[in-house]
């Protein structure tokens, strides 16, 4: 972060439009060349279209369906969906204007912490390393197609709140506070972790902003009066519609969503959260964050030095700064397949913990004009939200898998450091920290290219188109089991037949349009410890499904752990006791474990429905 409002007198200038016409441009190429390679073909995102296409048809949440988080995104789609036609490309429209809505807010938050090429270096940064990216097997890691819109949607509004926030250190006024509070509010519907970390990040600012500034005490308590109003207004409104169909603790519950199993042990310990949180083995954790530690100094500290001993006079000065950009590029892509990368964003905790000190040294100076002030509270403010976004993955910070979202804003406060503040502490000390500034951005360009080099790689392998119409998209090799297995439920004989896919894949109700009679529709260790399994079964027996589709994949996230075997027997047992074989469809090609094979069973004392039939 920097110290002064005013961009840095070295900054790179060039033309004002040049942001502004860049960034559309690039959004534009990457959405054509990501186009329906977005979604996992089971993983996931089948839920994030399943449950608003639900609501839309009139189904009530946590009534009909079981969910684990706020209410305000499936409301959202299943709005989305009344409002446009149910479809995948209905919801990936929706979804690209949530990116271009994110961007504007970086650009606008990043412009006032560092500039205007370092908001356009940022913003760009987030849109071709977070916002299409795919860096494992499983998709839905990304902004277009998330693994929960929540993730998405509370990422929008906690910047909306940066961005009111703004506005009120700015100008002040009960209104944008009361705003800020509403967004602030509407996180809290999405997703515990976003709402602790956005909560925390604009309290500090305001305290700070009325403590430190010329503020009467009636005028302060007057503003946190409305902030806290603002906060409060979007749960007690979700709770009074959630109360029109659902006794009033369930409704509490609703309006609560993930806070309900923060605290809840044995979800706690499952090897998936041990492996996010990095807890699983914390020397080995601490062993890579010292690792990358250090690459980052190999990284930054010669270019710091060469910085440092040049004038900003000097006759080669420009040529020694503009061969640092694609010097330091080639550094991070020489070797992207020798070095773990995945571990890149290992030391961010640590860069940020020393950020918010220096900002709060810069924000308690006596001598800093209102400008400055303003500049550094919501410096401060944007770094205390990007470390507490981290907290979920505190040992094990990474760009992928949850990374996408959680430390996607502490990788532009890098950007900041990189172009503007570093830079910035050099340009005080009489020498060229446009130097710094042009290895930052060879840097970043590094990254950048990596990141789309790795989301290529994968984009290759989608080779498998699966849906028709705008509900199509490509796949890799499993699709052509999804494929088989909606050709078989096609050729069923009568309408209206239900269906339930475990342990998960409910993408296979939305494509075939079959809902699952029961309120769940994934069945994977979290959801059996959430909501148990004997409740699960009660309700399977109150309403079998026609048809149950087994997908069976290994789970190495939680152990390699199969449904039936290491958990969940009683809903195998009740499987076999009330259903028979109809066809078994095994993986063409080579072994895959994301999806061993597929069995199509349908519940006995009906018709076969056509095809094969066998004992099971």
């Amino acid at each position: 972060m920097t110290a002064s409002r005013s961009p840095s007198s070295t900054a790179p200038r060039g033309l004002p439009w040049l942001g502004p016409a860049l960034l559309p441009a690039v959004f534009v190429a990457l959405a054509v060349w990501s186009w329906r390679r977005w979604p996992d073909v089971l993983v996931d995102f089948g839920r994030e279209l399943y449950v608003p296409w639900q609501l839309a048809a009139g189904k009530a949440l946590y009534a009909d369906i079981a969910y684990f988080n706020g209410p305000l995104s499936p409301w959202l789609n299943s709005l989305v969906f009344r409002t446009f036609g149910v479809g995948l490309v209905t919801l990936v429209v929706a979804n690209l204007a949530v990116i271009v809505a994110i961007s504007v807010m970086l650009y606008v938050l990043l412009r006032e912490m560092g500039g205007r090429f370092t908001a356009t270096v940022g913003t760009l940064v987030f849109l071709t390393v977070f916002a299409f990216g795919q860096y494992i097997r499983q998709a839905n890691f990304d902004y277009v197609t998330p693994y929960s819109h929540e993730m998405t949607h509370g990422t929008a509004l906690s910047l909306a709140a940066m961005v009111l926030l703004r506005i009120h250190l700015r100008r002040g006024g009960v209104g944008s506070a009361l705003g800020c509070g509403l967004a602030v509010g509407l996180t809290f519907l999405t997703k515990a972790e976003l709402f602790v970390a956005v909560a925390f990040a604009v309290v500090v600012g305001l305290v700070l902003h009325h403590g430190l500034g010329r503020y009467s005490l009636r005028t302060a308590l007057r503003v946190g009066g409305v902030f806290a109003a603002g906060v409060a207004l979007p749960p007690l409104v979700a709770f009074l519609v959630l109360l029109r169909g659902l006794p009033q603790g369930a409704a509490i519950d609703g309006v609560l969503g993930s806070w309900n199993y923060v605290f809840v042990t044995e979800l706690r310990e499952l090897k998936f959260y041990r492996d996010i949180l990095g807890t699983t083995d914390i020397g080995e954790s601490l062993r890579i964050i010292g690792r990358w530690t250090f690459r980052y100094a190999l990284f930054l500290v010669p270019p710091a030095v060469i910085a440092l001993l040049i004038r900003p006079t000097g006759r080669y000065s420009r040529l020694v700064a503009g061969s640092l950009v694609p010097l330091a590029a080639i550094a991070v892509l020489h070797d992207r397949r020798g070095i773990d990368w995945e571990f890149l964003a290992r030391p961010y905790p640590l860069a940020l913990l020393a950020g918010v000190g220096i900002l709060v040294m810069l924000v308690m100076r006596p001598d800093a004009t209102e400008a400055q002030r303003v500049r550094r509270v919501l410096g401060l403010s944007f770094v205390l939200y990007a470390l507490a976004l981290l907290l979920k993955m505190i040992l094990a910070v990474r760009f992928m898998h949850y990374g996408f979202a959680l430390a996607m804003p502490a990788t532009m406060v890098l950007v900041v450091a990189l172009l503007d503040g570093i830079p910035r502490l050099i340009d005080d000390r009489g020498r060229y920290g446009t130097a710094f500034r042009a290895a930052g951005l060879g840097i970043l360009i590094g990254i950048a290219g990596m990141h789309l080099y790795a989301t290529n790689t994968w984009f290759r392998l989608r080779t498998v188109e699966v849906g028709r119409g705008p509900d199509a998209f490509l796949a890799d090799n499993r699709g052509r089991i999804v494929r088989r297995i909606l050709e078989r439920l096609e050729r069923l004989p009568s309408a209206g037949e239900t269906l339930a896919v475990l342990p998960e894949g409910v993408m296979l109700n939305y494509l075939s349009r079959m809902r699952n009679p029961t309120p769940h529709i994934n069945f994977m260790p979290p959801e059996l410890i959430m909501f148990g399994e004997e409740r699960i079964l009660r309700e399977f027996d109150a309403n079998p499904p026609d048809w149950i589709v087994m997908a069976y994949r290994t789970a190495p996230e939680y152990g390699d752990v199969l449904l039936g075997h290491d958990y969940g027997t009683g809903i195998l047992a009740w499987i076999e006791a009330n259903y028979r074989l109809v066809e078994r469809l095994e993986n063409e090609g080579a072994r895959d474990p994301q999806l061993l094979y597929a069995l199509i069973l349908r519940r006995r004392g009906t018709a076969s429905g056509g095809g094969p039939t066998a004992d099971h």
